[in-house]
């Protein structure tokens, strides 16, 4: 507070404007002054205490000049870093502008779902960036990246951009994106000053509805209009031309048109109904209804006293060279109250603003996208019809065994105290849990058979066994349908074999599937397994089933048997429940394995099918066979495996024969134990599909640090297929305790 004796005002005022402009050199940090005065000549009754009220009234005026021309500074700011930044290359919809001296910041750009204070302390601002864009267990790590410290060492002049990845889960959402730091400029001493902070987030990333892509469209438009200081030039990027009209008294009062010819353009002011009148007769006939909404002022005036403020509308138009093309009109309509000389009065009008685009690229390429969804909608219409069809018919075949295990489950309950009985059932429930795994398959092997992706396995296999397996898993079937089963074995000498068991084993049990659902009451199956020849190498096989159930026609076996999906009765959906795949694997896998298939078929009277197939002989057997028990309790093995139950599974398997287990839960953790133990381990059973680390990824990182030991892929996935550089084996899932054993033996015992 100061008080001024014999001064003028001039003189108060040239002081004041000092004083501010010495405050302003002493001070570190940004500040607003402003001061105001009274002149106690103004007034003849004032106190000294009313003289300094109104001293501090009169201040208030300097503050809000104050106010005002900090503001127009910080818009030029704002518009000259907007530039620099485009000049840049970046178009940020959220940023901020950032004071690593001040550790302060104001926003730049914000859209609607921006989650940062127009102001605020860089900080603070840091922790709420923390929160809203990284996991919780990445926060600590990036707080020290986004400090100041940290952006002093990354964004120079020599390097001015800094990008920042981030991965957010957000309510089962993911949001990824970047953060980018842009260099502004340094302080005295080289260090950073002024720098933004920017935030691109990945639109492809975020499932987008309409409210919330319009929302971010205005965000731009806005920003587009804030920061262009010539309105109408931001309008025009925006359309082709624009239209100053009042509505109420019929007046254009302006035409903004790059293109428009000088000598097309009507003297203005003119009548808006006399120009679009003219403009009606280039409109096409289909379209007059859309353009009658605007063609007069009334019709716009209506539609705003019923509270339309926004309208828009498109309509074809045909051009002097006769090329047609669609114009969009937006009109945007306002009120406001007008002085008007002649009426000596205030009165309102309603003005618009007229925005003219051409839009024929647009719906050219939605005529194309529609032409495209229409055939797409068409395929994806017939594919999900199949698809359903499919579905409905494979469940029957898929619950057969589930309602197969639930019933042994039943009489185990029943029967606690019969081993016999237990033993029975549990056997009983692992071969129709087998034949469940197997039916999943069956999708994928028809789309690899239809693909030519089978791929044949060679293997040693026992015959006898196959069939007495097969014959377990019918005789659960047949006594639920009341149908007597018989298998025969007729001049069988050749037991071990060399082939695809499992594709044998699918063909069989499609054969005796049919011929038990096709059947008639109190009917019989009867499955022949004959050896026809064989010679020092190889054996040929018959395998023929024969039912009396309710038969094909000729026509029908001919021409639709093994067509997927197909069956013989118009009704069979209905009365014998099926997948419809099972004839067209068949023939598939028959084909594939180099034989023949016959069928022969009474209606009425049964069906009798042969399957011809020639396999290796498995001389091998012929040697000594190690017989001796599993024991492997001096070998230690490695079992990586991400899923408990799994785990659990094949651990109990390794314990049965007496083995050490070590466990790791990921590949990570896997390489982890083997640099700690590089030659301890006699194997490493390795899943495949695994949290931070796969099973290939970590097998090639074991291979460099201890590359003999042996490594053995477990898998789920049907496509999956070893890389012998860095796999020895692989073993499929759910796991076999006899082809572990197997495996147990040849790379471990």
């Amino acid at each position: 507070m100061f008080f001024f004796k014999n001064v003028t005002k001039e003189d108060v005022k040239r002081n004041l404007e000092n004083i501010k402009k010495e405050c302003a050199k002493c001070s570190e940090i940004p500040l607003s002054y402003a001061a105001g005065f009274a002149y106690s000549n103004d007034f003849s009754t004032l106190t000294m205490r009313e003289l300094f009220c109104q001293a501090d009234k009169n201040m208030y005026i300097d503050k809000n000049q104050a106010k005002i021309k900090e503001a127009n500074h910080k818009r030029n700011l704002i518009l000259n870093v907007i530039q620099q930044l485009k000049e840049k290359g970046f178009n940020f919809s959220d940023c901020i502008y950032c004071d690593a001296k001040a550790d302060a910041y104001f926003t730049l750009r914000a859209g609607y779902s921006f989650f940062l204070a127009e102001d605020g302390n860089y900080s603070g601002a840091i922790e709420q960036i923390l929160n809203e864009l990284f996991n919780e267990d990445k926060r600590k790590d990036y707080r020290n990246v986004l400090n100041v410290d940290s952006l002093n060492k990354h964004v120079t002049k020599d390097n001015p951009i800094f990008e920042i990845p981030y991965y957010h889960q957000l309510n089962n959402t993911e949001m990824k994106g970047k953060i980018m730091a842009v260099y502004l400029d340094s302080d005295e001493y080289g260090n950073l000053h002024h720098f933004v902070l920017g935030f691109k987030m990945y639109s492809d990333t975020v499932e987008m509805d309409e409210k919330k892509q319009l929302m971010r469209y205005y965000d731009q438009l806005k920003q587009s209009i804030l920061e262009n200081a010539n309105y109408i030039e931001a309008l025009m990027n925006m359309a082709q031309s624009i239209f100053s009209v009042n509505l109420t008294q019929n007046q254009i009062d302006g035409i903004y048109d790059k293109y428009m010819q000088k000598n097309k353009k009507p003297v203005l002011p003119c009548s808006y109904e006399t120009y679009f009148k003219q403009w009606k007769s280039n409109v096409l006939e289909d379209c007059l209804g859309s353009f009658s909404i605007v063609e007069s002022c009334q019709n716009l005036l209506d539609r705003y006293k019923a509270g339309d403020k926004h309208v828009t509308v498109e309509y074809q138009i045909k051009m002097p060279d006769d090329r047609v093309i669609w114009v969009q009109e937006m009109i945007l309509m306002s009120e406001e109250t007008i002085y008007d000389i002649d009426i000596q009065k205030e009165r309102n009008i309603v003005r618009a603003i007229i925005l003219f685009r051409n839009t024929s690229a647009f719906h050219e390429k939605e005529d194309r996208e529609k032409e495209k969804l229409q055939l797409a909608y068409q395929k994806v219409d017939l594919e999900s019809k199949a698809k359903t069809d499919f579905m409905n018919r494979m469940s029957h075949d898929i619950r057969t065994p589930i309602n197969g295990i639930l019933g042994m489950m039943q009489i185990i309950r029943k029967n606690w105290g019969d081993m016999d009985k237990l033993d029975d059932s549990l056997n009983k429930m692992e071969v129709l849990t087998k034949h469940l795994n197997e039916l999943v398959e069956d999708i994928l092997n028809m789309s690899k058979l239809e693909s030519d992706h089978m791929e044949i396995v060679n293997e040693p296999f026992d015959l006898n066994d196959m069939v007495e397996e097969l014959n377990s898993l019918i005789d659960a079937e047949v006594s639920l349908q009341n149908i007597t089963y018989h298998n025969h074995m007729e001049n069988v000498v050749h037991m071990h074999l060399i082939g695809d068991a499992l594709q044998l084993r699918r063909i069989l049990i499609n054969l005796l599937t049919n011929a038990i659902k096709y059947n008639k009451p109190n009917g019989t199956i009867d499955m022949y397994v004959r050896e026809i020849s064989s010679d020092d190498s190889k054996v040929t096989f018959e395998f023929e089933i024969k039912d009396t159930g309710i038969g094909m026609s000729e026509d029908y076996i001919e021409n639709h048997l093994f067509t997927p999906f197909s069956q013989a009765k118009q009704d069979a959906r209905t009365r014998y429940e099926g997948t419809g795949l099972g004839m067209s694997i068949v023939k598939g896998l028959v084909d594939k394995l180099g034989g023949n298939i016959e069928v022969k078929s009474e209606v009425g009277v049964g069906t009798q099918i042969k399957v011809v197939l020639t396999y290796q002989l498995d001389t091998s057997k012929n040697e000594k066979q190690d017989t001796s028990k599993l024991d492997l309790k001096d070998k230690r093995i490695l079992l990586v495996e991400d899923n408990e139950i799994n785990m659990e599974v094949a651990e109990f398997y390794l314990n049965a024969v007496h083995a050490n287990v070590d466990k790791a839960w990921n590949g990570l953790e896997a390489v982890e134990k083997v640099k700690e133990q590089p030659n301890q381990y006699s194997l490493i059973l390795m899943d495949i599909m695994m949290p931070k680390m796969n099973g290939d990824e970590a097998a090639k990182c074991i291979r460099k640090i201890n590359p003999s030991i042996p490594i053995v892929a477990m898998s789920a996935q049907s496509e999956y297929s070893i890389d012998q550089t860095i796999m020895n084996d692989s073993i499929s899932k759910p796991i076999d305790e006899q082809k572990l054993n197997h495996i147990l033996r040849k790379y471990v015992a």
